[in-house]
């Protein structure tokens, strides 16, 4: 029974501990279908910032691949036990040159959110790799290396989702609030709004755009702007 409890321990820990550079994926996840109403807006340039994102990217790029290739060539060596922290590099070099290949493409917010995705998976494995180094080598200071980084980019990662989350709130209330002032603009002006299954009317062939509606201020009829109302009509 214990060593059956042990098994499963140790796999469970497996799976967590490949699992954990992808968590960014949920968080990023999260807020996208969070905020629905502003993911497929365009980003302007300002937003865009592409020439940033390239110079910080190749430079995270360029110090994976040559930490990678520095582990596989000692883990060959001395067969000191680093597949944890190939795994973790791996992860990370492939992930920041996914970022950096999609850097070209990315348009609307929710492609933003996914390069920033990815940057957060590099940067992760990156210090999941830092640790597993150094557990790999028995290193004393191994827990407390463990403890900082876990807390440093997680206090990072949190604040950027903070920051990122606030960003599109304060956009979907700006979307909320221009509906709701032409909403009150078209009450105003005596307009209703129509359902969806009456929005997709027949074009006046005559005026080349569908009909505005009024309503009658004695019947409660609503009836196409410059036509009589029909119960008027009947008295």
């Amino acid at each position: 029974m214990g060593a059956a409890t042990h098994n499963v321990t140790y796999v469970t820990l497996d799976c967590l501990a490949y699992a954990l550079p992808f968590l960014p994926l949920v968080t990023r996840g999260v807020l996208i279908a969070k905020f629905p109403a502003v993911r497929d807006e365009i980003l302007n340039e300002d937003e865009q910032q592409r020439g940033i994102y390239r110079t910080h990217l190749l430079t995270f790029v360029a110090i994976s691949a040559a930490a990678l290739a520095a582990l596989a060539v000692a883990d060959a060596a001395l067969r000191s036990g680093l597949q944890w922290a190939l795994y973790y590099l791996s992860i990370s070099f492939f992930s920041w040159m996914c970022a950096l290949q999609y850097v070209a493409y990315k348009a609307k917010r929710w492609e933003d959110q996914i390069v920033d995705a990815l940057n957060d998976v590099g940067m992760l494995s990156f210090f999941s790799a830092v640790v597993a180094v150094l557990v790999a080598t028995h290193t004393a200071i191994a827990p407390i290396i463990a403890g900082i980084a876990v807390f440093v980019w997680a206090l990072d990662h949190a604040y950027r989702i903070y920051l990122d989350w606030t960003h599109h709130r304060k956009l979907t209330e700006n979307i909320d609030q221009r509906e709701h002032e032409m909403s009150k603009d078209k009450k105003d002006q005596g307009l209703i709004p129509l359902p969806d299954s009456l929005q997709k009317v027949p074009l006046d062939p005559l005026r080349k755009f569908p009909a505005e509606y009024v309503t009658c201020p004695k019947h409660g009829t609503t009836y196409p702007r410059g036509s009589a109302c029909p119960d008027c009509a009947n008295e």
